[in-house]
C-alpha cells in the first residue's frame, strides 16, 4: 500500500464518519409523521439540511445548519485527531483528557467565537472525568474525590456511546495492527465503563484492518473473534471479550445472511436490537458491522443502512428513528476506511468539508494530513 492510498483510507474514515453523522443527525429520534412530511417517505436516501432543528450544545451549533454539518460526534472525533497532532502521535488517556480540559477552559482558542459558549456547555460534561483521569480535583465539583470524578462524574453509570463516538477513528493510529489498535482505544476510553471499552476496541481493530487493506468484512469479523488484545484468554477474565465478540459477530452474520435488501436488513436490525438502549454501544456496533458486511464495499449503501436505524411496529412500519446519527457515524467511519475517500459520494464529501469548516472551524482535510504526518511520519 502506498502512502497516498493510506491517506485516502484515513481521510475516508474521518469524512465517512461525518457523512453518516450529518445524514442521521437531521432526523435523529424523529417520529414517522415528521419524516413523511419532511421528505415524503420513510427511508433517508440523501443528505438533507437540519431544517432548523437539532440546535444545541450536543447538536449542531447553528440554527441554520446546512447539509453535511456534523454533531457532537464529529466534533469529538476532531478533538481526538487534534490531540494526536498536538502530541506528535504519542497519544494516551492523560493527554486526551488534557485536551478536553483545555477546550473547556478556553473554547475561544479552538472554535469560532460565536459558538464558544455552546462549546463550553458541551465540554462541561467532560471536565470532571478528565480531571479525575489526571488525578486532579475539579473546581466545578468541589469536594468530590478524584476516584469518584474518574469513575462517576460523567453522570453515566452504564455503558454508553461516549467512547465509541469519540474514538471511532482511533484505529487509524495502527495500520493493520488490530490488537494494538484495540488496546489503545481501550486505554483512551477513560470516560467509559464496562463493555463500552470493549466496543471501542472492536471498532478500532476493524478500522485498523480496513486502512491496512483488508476490505472483506467476513475476514475482519473472523479476525476480531480470534483477537486476544488484553492477553486474557486462558484466564477467568478471557470470557468477557470472547462473549462480546461472539455476540456481535454472530448477530451480524445471521442478519446479513437472512436480509434480502437494505430495507430488509434495517427491519431485521430494528427487531433484533429493539430491547437494547438507544445509547448501548452494542446496538451501534452491531449496526455498523452489519451495514458494512451487507454493503460489500459500497460505502454509500452501508452509511444509508446505518443512518436509517429505527424502531418499528409489529407490522414493520417505521415508528421513529433511533440514535441514527451515531449509527450512521460509526458505520461511516468503517465504510470510509474500507473504501477510501475517493469512493465516497463526492457531493457528500464536498458538503461535509465545507459545512464543518464554516460552522465549527474544523478543517477536516488539514487535520487528516497533519494526523498522518504525526503518526506515520512526513510523506
Amino acid at each position: 500500500m502506498t502512502r497516498r492510498e493510506l491517506e485516502d483510507r484515513i481521510l475516508g474514515c474521518v469524512v465517512g464518519a461525518s457523512i453518516g453523522d450529518s445524514i442521521g443527525g437531521a432526523f435523529e429520534f424523529q417520529m414517522r409523521p415528521y419524516i413523511q412530511k419532511r421528505i415524503g417517505k420513510d427511508w433517508i436516501d440523501e443528505m438533507y439540511d437540519y431544517a432548523g432543528r437539532g440546535h444545541g450544545s450536543y447538536g449542531v451549533w447553528s440554527k441554520r445548519a446546512p447539509a453535511g454539518t456534523g454533531t457532537d460526534d464529529t466534533r469529538m472525533n476532531h478533538i481526538f485527531l487534534e490531540a494526536v497532532i498536538e502530541n506528535d502521535g504519542a497519544i494516551n488517556a492523560q493527554r486526551l483528557a488534557a485536551e478536553y480540559i483545555r477546550r473547556y477552559l478556553h473554547p475561544e482558542r479552538y472554535y469560532p467565537k460565536r459558538v464558544a459558549p455552546l462549546a463550553r456547555q458541551h465540554l462541561v460534561d467532560f471536565y470532571g472525568v478528565s480531571c479525575g483521569c489526571l488525578g486532579m480535583e475539579c473546581p466545578e465539583l468541589p469536594g468530590v474525590p478524584v476516584h469518584a470524578l474518574r469513575e462517576r462524574s460523567f453522570g453515566l453509570r452504564f455503558p454508553t456511546l461516549i467512547g465509541l463516538l469519540s474514538l471511532a477513528c482511533s484505529g487509524c493510529l495502527y495500520k493493520n495492527q488490530p490488537s494494538q489498535a484495540y488496546e489503545k482505544a481501550y486505554e483512551l476510553a477513560y470516560f467509559d465503563v464496562g463493555y463500552a471499552k470493549e466496543a471501542c476496541g472492536m471498532q478500532a481493530a476493524a478500522v485498523s484492518m480496513a486502512i491496512g487493506g483488508i476490505t472483506d468484512m467476513a475476514t475482519i469479523l473472523r479476525r476480531l473473534r480470534r483477537l486476544d488484545p488484553l492477553k486474557l484468554k486462558g484466564s477467568t477474565l478471557g470470557q468477557y471479550f470472547d462473549d462480546l465478540a461472539t455476540e456481535v459477530t454472530s448477530s451480524v452474520l445471521k442478519l446479513t445472511k437472512k436480509a434480502k435488501d437494505s430495507r430488509d436488513l434495517s427491519l431485521l436490525l430494528s427487531r433484533e436490537l429493539a430491547n437494547k438502549h438507544v445509547f448501548d454501544p452494542l446496538d451501534t456496533l452491531t449496526v455498523c458491522f452489519a451495514a458494512n458486511m451487507f454493503a460489500q464495499g459500497d460505502p454509500k449503501k452501508a452509511i444509508l443502512i446505518a443512518a436509517n436505524h429505527r424502531n418499528v411496529d409489529e407490522a414493520g412500519n417505521l415508528v421513529r428513528f433511533r440514535d441514527n446519527d451515531c449509527t450512521g457515524y460509526v458505520a461511516g467511519a468503517l465504510a470510509g476506511a474500507l473504501a477510501g475517500c475517493k469512493k465516497l459520494p463526492q457531493d457528500w464529501v464536498n458538503k461535509v468539508l465545507a459545512s464543518n469548516k464554516r460552522i465549527y472551524g474544523i478543517d477536516i482535510e488539514k487535520n487528516v494530513y497533519d494526523f498522518c504526518n504525526a503518526v506515520y511520519g512526513k510523506g
